[in-house]
């Protein structure tokens, strides 16, 4: 049996603000550090896999949506801006990269 890879991804750690999440789709807008991009760009765009996830403090959990990306009001959508670091990896596929978090970091 042959395995054909059609992907190739590595992780980065990258530090930013997240603007936007929806808790529903596990989609969020996050802004990079030291990276300007236009709003409606598609990059910016991350779609939140992660089951494990650290707060501020350090401590871990798992099996939840990350708590600094849920909205204070308990609203599946939130505009608050949210300082994450995020384990990361963009998924190249035929189509377009896909960018994913894989484990976040809440650091406020």
């Amino acid at each position: 049996m042959s395995v054909e890879r059609w992907w190739d991804a590595a992780v980065a750690v990258l530090t930013g603000t997240v603007t936007w999440s929806n808790q529903r789709t596990r989609l969020i807008v996050f802004e990079q550090d030291g990276v300007a991009r236009d709003p409606i760009d598609s990059d910016v765009v991350y779609y939140v896999v992660a089951e494990r996830w650290r707060d501020a403090s350090g401590r871990y959990y798992a099996g939840t949506y990350p708590e600094c990306l849920t909205s204070d009001d308990g609203d599946e959508l939130s505009t608050e801006r949210r300082r994450v670091a995020l384990a990361a990896i963009d998924w190249a596929t035929r189509g377009e990269d896909i960018h994913i978090a894989v484990e976040a970091h809440c650091l406020d």
